[in-house]
């Protein structure tokens, strides 16, 4: 956690000039282990340099920087479907829903923090909650959730209302209540849901999947993954277990990051090397097939290698678990239809 705290700092400071080479040897070593801060120093930047008025200068305090981040996000529309098994560049941005933190407040100084809450009642909560997030979850939590009660109305209660769901996701792994506060966001405060980072509309497809099983597949993976040197033989577990599932394809890229490392190229073909050395060293024929569906989708939409594709979806089909195998057939159909012309 104080890794954590320690390395966004220099992330915010980089983006100015403002760390030292010492602090950058830094934050390199930790990221090689950290996907989180990787994601984070890989979008910083983007927004600093995508605003058109010159950022805040760094003074210790990433609220400016993130309120002018959230402010700029993009509108994104909800997943208007997804096949069974995602390709890689889908399973990336499912391990970027457990990346993403948004702006939790870690890092914050006490002056700084003073001089904002000074605006409103909920400016004064979430700076206050920013500020408790590292290390005392609970009284964060329940300033946001007082705040939002007596002040609905207030026009920054929307970023309260974000701020306590990814709490709750990230700090607190309390599905159910991120789920409910992610619920509420999206039916309370629609302009800020719209305007919202893309990794908060996919946590929320993860969550209301996984609520159906009273939130067990996501458990199992916070388990999986922590599971220390046989990580991976846990998560292929929980792969053969939910497929079809989100969390099926959330597990296999996780695999792959134990692997192979971070991804280093958007290459169609070097992310299908990665999927392929996965699935080698997979031994669960359900989960060889998850697998196999993927790269079927991989050949088929990325790099249009018909016949490589035809191979994976035919070993998916033949792999005598129900779902993926018809799934895999469905693939199979649909490329003869288009290759037949029966398909626009």
């Amino acid at each position: 956690m104080f890794g954590c705290r320690k390395a966004r700092g220099i992330i915010a400071a980089s983006i100015y000039d403002d760390a030292s080479a010492e602090e950058r040897a830094y934050l390199a070593r930790h990221m090689t282990a950290c996907a989180a801060c990787r994601a984070e120093a890989e979008s910083l930047p983007r927004v600093a340099g995508a605003i058109p008025v010159p950022p805040a200068p760094f003074t210790g305090d990433l609220l400016p920087v993130v309120r002018q981040r959230l402010m700029e996000a993009p509108a994104r529309s909800a997943w208007a479907g997804w096949r069974v098994a995602l390709p890689v560049a889908a399973c990336i941005m499912l391990a970027a829903i457990f990346g993403y933190t948004a702006w939790d407040g870690r890092g914050m100084s006490g002056p700084d923090v003073a001089t904002v809450a000074t605006a409103s009642p909920m400016d004064a909560a979430i700076a206050a909650a920013m500020e408790q997030s590292g290390q005392q979850f609970g009284k964060a939590v329940l300033t946001l959730r007082e705040a939002i009660q007596a002040h609905p109305s207030d026009p920054r209660a929307g970023e309260a209302q974000l701020l306590l769901a990814n709490l709750e996701f990230s700090h607190g792994q309390r599905y159910a209540e991120a789920f409910a506060a992610y619920d509420a966001l999206r039916s309370r405060y629609p302009q800020d849901w719209n305007t919202s980072p893309g990794a908060v509309k996919d946590r929320y497809d993860l969550l209301a999947e996984a609520r159906l099983e009273n939130f067990e597949p996501l458990y199992q993976f916070d388990a999986a993954r922590n599971s220390g040197g046989d990580a991976f033989a846990q998560l292929e577990k929980v792969v053969a277990k939910y497929p079809c599932k989100l969390v099926a394809s959330l597990a296999i890229e996780t695999m792959r990051e134990r692997l192979c490392g971070p991804e280093d190229s958007a290459a169609p073909e070097t992310r299908i090397d990665a999927m392929e050395f996965v699935r080698d060293r997979c031994t669960d024929p359900v989960a060889i097939a998850q697998i196999n569906v993927a790269l079927g989708d991989m050949y088929w939409r990325d790099l249009r290698d018909i016949e490589r594709a035809r191979e994976a979806y035919t070993q998916a089909a033949g792999s005598g678990h129900m779902a993926l195998a018809s799934v895999a057939r469905a693939a199979l159909w649909e490329m003869d239809s288009l290759a037949a012309g029966m398909l626009p």
